[in-house]
């Protein structure tokens, strides 16, 4: 070899230069566009466009059963070129992507394959792993979408599911259509031409294995695989740390409000005091925490890869959150003032210990209520209740202390209790499970016994 023109892009072609010849290869239609002359088996003939059109019919045959073709060329220079033939190379999808892409629709994530293959072979590869089953199905070549105006492109967004044939500024062309039509835009690449799309995507994806220094450079995320199906599973592992989150901020917020709403409602109804100080510091300290940091070892929800993605402005916490919060916070609170009313019953004239059952109320209903954050009910499916070892184990541990400061001297002195009896501690259990139950029905009620 004498010299070299790189493949590219652009020209989606290689040549190289002999001592005595040169030879080319590349996209087929490029190639033929080169070659005036074709070997045959009876020698070099005339490249007619009869026999062109024969060529290109074999070259989308051999596309249709998603090959990517080849084609080269030989010539004294590269104005006399002769047409040889074109190979058919057979790169299959990996097993696992047409699942993956499916996963990706049942998520609300729209899939486009962007590629340099022949038109024909991407269309056949996308139908194979399922990309064209999804709500677009439109096939476009790059030189199609370059007559496009990015407006029109964010118009038929949805619609699009491959484009092949693309150069580097088509890919850059479809990231901004896409996000100015509101599409968060995930983007992966491996070229050193990929970089400008990659930083332009609201994720840019490199690939660990082939990518280039360059486009991992400008990246976001590298995958260390280089699997699709590898991107899915982290967008479902996204989705169950942003749920835990949600989960342990509901959780706590509930508890916290209950307690404030406790001590306001027994001031405003002039009840002695119904919570002591120490005891709400108890509850904040020792019982809150344990279960609030086993949610974000939650599982992930069944549905977790079935929802829509979240808007891009959505907070942890939405106006239904917010709605949640204040009627959880009501109900437990309503558990512990039937828990006092219970206690003045058995023990008129006794308000101290009608705020110790209080207290113990308080702590075990918010023990309970740490199982009814999930968005799924109990009844649907009980068997939720053992998906989280830490959690049950941060409960257990809870409810195990709260039962054993009762009969620790130093800890009646300080939290102003005494050993309750079986009698008491069945109203501090059937008050502590008011608001759970409440919560099941209302799931119920709303999702089904599914839900």
């Amino acid at each position: 070899i004498v010299g070299e023109e790189p493949f590219d892009s652009q020209t989606m072609r290689m040549i190289t230069w002999h001592r005595d010849g040169v030879a080319a290869k590349g996209a087929p239609e490029r190639i033929l566009q080169m070659c005036r002359k074709a070997w045959s088996k009876d020698g070099l003939v005339p490249f007619s466009e009869e026999y062109r059109r024969e060529w290109m019919e074999k070259i989308e045959a051999m596309a249709a059963q998603g090959m990517r073709t080849l084609a080269f060329a030989w010539g004294d220079d590269e104005g006399d070129l002769s047409f040889l033939g074109v190979a058919g190379i057979f790169d299959p999808p990996r097993p696992e992507v047409r699942d993956s892409v499916r996963s990706c629709i049942d998520a609300g994530i729209h899939v486009i394959m962007v590629t340099g293959d022949h038109l024909v072979t991407a269309r056949s590869i996308a139908a194979e792993v399922g990309i064209l089953g999804q709500g677009g199905s439109k096939v476009l070549s790059g030189s199609e979408l370059a007559e496009m105006e990015e407006g029109a492109i964010a118009l038929q967004a949805r619609e699009i599911a491959v484009v092949a044939r693309v150069a580097p500024e088509h890919k850059l062309r479809i990231v901004r259509s896409l996000q100015s039509s509101g599409e968060v835009v995930a983007m992966t690449g491996d070229g050193v031409n990929d970089a400008v799309a990659l930083k332009q995507a609201d994720v840019g994806i490199a690939m660990g294995i082939q990518g280039t220094e360059v486009s991992k450079e400008a990246s976001d995320i590298i995958l260390q695989d280089d699997r699709f199906s590898t991107i899915v599973t982290a967008i479902g592992e996204g989705r169950k740390i942003f749920d835990n989150i949600r989960k342990s901020v509901l959780f706590l917020l509930c508890c916290n409000l209950s307690e404030v709403i406790t001590v306001l409602g027994g001031i405003a109804l002039g009840l002695p005091s119904i919570l002591l100080p120490l005891q709400i510091l108890w509850i904040n300290l020792v019982t809150d925490v344990a279960p609030a940091l086993a949610l974000a070892l939650d599982p992930a929800e069944p549905d977790v890869m079935k929802r829509p993605p979240k808007k891009r402005q959505e907070d942890i916490l939405t106006r239904w959150h917010m709605a949640n919060i204040v009627f959880y916070g009501l109900v437990i609170s309503l558990g512990v003032f039937a828990a006092y009313a219970f206690s003045i019953r058995l023990h008129p004239g006794d308000p101290a210990r009608a705020t110790e059952i209080c207290f113990h109320t308080l702590v075990f209903a918010q023990l309970f209520f740490v199982f009814n954050v999930r968005n799924r009910s109990l009844l649907g499916d009980p068997g939720q209740v053992f998906a989280n070892p830490w959690l049950l184990a941060g409960v257990g541990f809870s409810a195990l202390l709260q039962f054993t400061i009762s009969h620790v001297p130093i800890m009646q002195e300080v939290l102003d209790i005494v050993p309750l009896s079986v009698t008491e501690w069945g109203i501090v259990i059937a008050s502590a499970l008011l608001p759970t139950l409440v919560a099941q029905a209302r799931k119920v009620l709303r999702n089904g016994m599914v839900g």
